[in-house]
């Protein structure tokens, strides 16, 4: 082999090593820095979020957390009933399509209708996230909440 074709053989080499290496890095640091907030709930972001738009002191992180602390049951009993009459509005709008549809379409209308709210079909684009930065210093978030009963 002459010098010439070597030097590229290691060029594109080095280049392909340095792309993978790259997706490889960028995905790893980017679930690193996901990893918080996967385990959030709802409430929890939102108040993440509100810590970030109003640039709170630690004074005042803590003055909110006790107020979110204090709402926090109704906040949940009200996701819980919103479920809850989600999907019975979701079964009642399966149970009126299901004769004006072949039952390969049921099959389909039915996957997803009863899917959890965290998934996405493949097929459908993901949405751009908004910047989400690092969760506020002394700000632990707690386990995520059980599924949803089906």
């Amino acid at each position: 082999m002459n010098t010439k074709l070597k030097s590229a053989i290691l060029l594109l080499l080095t280049l392909f090593i340095g792309v993978v290496g790259g997706v490889l890095g960028s995905r790893l640091y980017l679930d690193h820095r996901m990893r918080e907030f996967r385990k959030m709930r709802g409430e929890q972001l939102f108040q993440h979020r509100l810590h970030q738009l109003l640039d709170l002191t630690p004074e005042q992180i803590a003055a909110v957390d006790s107020v979110f602390k204090k709402y926090e049951p109704r906040l949940q009993a009200t996701n819980r009933r919103f479920r809850l009459q989600t999907r019975s509005t979701l079964d009642s709008l399966h149970a009126e399509l299901q004769p004006l549809l072949t039952e390969e379409q049921n099959k389909i209308l039915k996957q997803r209708l009863h899917r959890g709210p965290m998934t996405r079909p493949a097929e459908l684009p993901r949405r751009p996230r908004r910047n989400m930065d690092r969760m506020p210093p002394g700000h632990p978030p707690s386990e995520a909440p059980p599924p949803p009963a089906h």
